[in-house]
């Protein structure tokens, strides 16, 4: 939602003219600036052209006189509640084979969204998509940035992604933790058996990537809603740090 901040006019003194006891009845004369004239509002600075004065009396009554301009060019400032984030560039796709992502690195780290303050207020980042499909060299993408819904506007629309490759190698993180989430607070989760508590997770990348990736940097979680008393096999969702 944009806000109104403020409005100038490029007249600060007109002439008015009619009956004098007329004339002593204007105590004001004020510029009708109809935002909704304005299309599509952008933060920023916005120009609209033939706004009409009107006079009033102390009561705020319309005063019949004539007014010389009898228009004027306002100048309105718009501004919007806003939030820095960061960008977060995400890979689609997969590199040709025996190949992985040594670094992927944006020229832009942040970025300012302007909107609705609840939507703003939920975003912790900004995604840049970038397809590496069958990629087989390093390369530089011009990307867009695009606007989340309930976001008017960014401070920065376009960014340089640089993305490395390496030789892709693999590596075995042994006794990761499973943890369950959203289980109902009437039950406890408990794994059959010692093998049932932890897994070991197959990660590929380069070498460089792999020496920071250990078990602290892998999760490993079951979404128990809904589960009630049983004995169940469910599915293992694995994620890591970026």
């Amino acid at each position: 939602m944009c806000i109104r901040d403020s409005v100038k006019v490029d007249q600060d003194q007109i002439i008015i003219k009619g009956a004098e006891h007329t004339l002593k009845e204007v105590a004001t004369v004020k510029a009708l600036v109809d935002v909704s004239n304005i299309v599509d509002p952008q933060v920023g600075v916005t120009t609209l052209e033939d706004v009409q004065l009107v006079a009033y009396d102390s009561e705020g009554q319309v005063v019949d006189v004539e007014m010389v301009p009898n228009k004027v060019k306002a100048t309105i400032s718009i501004v919007s509640p806003s939030k820095e984030v960061p960008v977060k560039v995400i890979p689609k796709g997969n590199v040709v084979f025996g190949k992985a992502i040594s670094s992927i690195t944006a020229d832009v780290t942040n970025v300012t969204v302007y909107g609705d303050e609840n939507v703003i207020n939920e975003l912790q980042f900004i995604p840049i998509e970038v397809d590496v499909t069958n990629l087989d060299s390093d390369k530089e993408y011009n990307v867009i940035i695009n606007k989340p819904s309930g976001v008017t506007s960014i401070s920065t629309t376009s960014a340089v992604v640089s993305v490395t490759l390496g030789d892709e190698v693999t590596k075995e993180i042994p006794d990761v933790y499973i943890e369950t989430t959203n289980l109902d607070s009437n039950y406890k989760a408990v794994a059959i058996g010692e093998n049932s508590s932890k897994t070991s997770v197959i990660v590929k990348g380069t070498q460089e990537v792999l020496d920071g990736i250990d078990a602290d940097t892998i999760k490993a979680t079951v979404n128990l809603s809904g589960y009630s008393e049983g004995d169940y096999e469910v599915e293992v969702v694995v994620t890591g740090d970026d």
